[in-house]
């Protein structure tokens, strides 16, 4: 009687362990590859820096798009543009660089991708803010 509980515990082990399936949370190098869609592009202006003095919105056109490559290379689309290619690195999982400019990751999904990037001028007391929001 022994060895079959012992068996049984055994083979209850083996069916838990193999049922188990802990895959590693994708990298965020990962979860940025492919193709996304512009949904739009918000520019602002600040003069002082604390004042607001232009905000400028930029739709998404249909065909405008970034695919990020395993390669470190972005190509971007536009009907209007056309094609281009450039760099970017992840720095870590709040930053990445595309070619020399630095933005931060604010939202990143399988469906969404949300840059931010802050370029402040403390010399003339100016500040110029760029929100970028795709789509898959």
């Amino acid at each position: 009687m022994r060895k079959v509980i012992l068996a049984m515990f055994g083979l209850s082990l083996f069916i838990l362990s193999s049922c188990r399936h802990d895959d590693p949370e994708p990298t965020t190098q990962q979860k940025l590859l492919g193709a996304w869609k512009l949904q739009k592009a918000v520019d602002e202006y600040y003069k002082p820096m604390t004042v607001l003095m232009e905000t400028d919105e930029t739709l998404g056109e249909p065909g405008d798009s970034v695919v990020f490559k395993n390669d470190n290379t972005v190509h971007t689309y536009s009907p209007i543009d056309g094609e281009d290619q450039t760099t970017y690195q992840v720095l870590n999982d709040t930053t990445i660089r595309i070619e020399d400019e630095l933005y931060k990751i604010r939202k990143l999904t399988p469906s969404e991708l949300n840059l931010y990037q802050e370029l402040a001028y403390p010399a003339t007391n100016e500040k110029y803010v760029q929100r970028i929001y795709f789509v898959r």
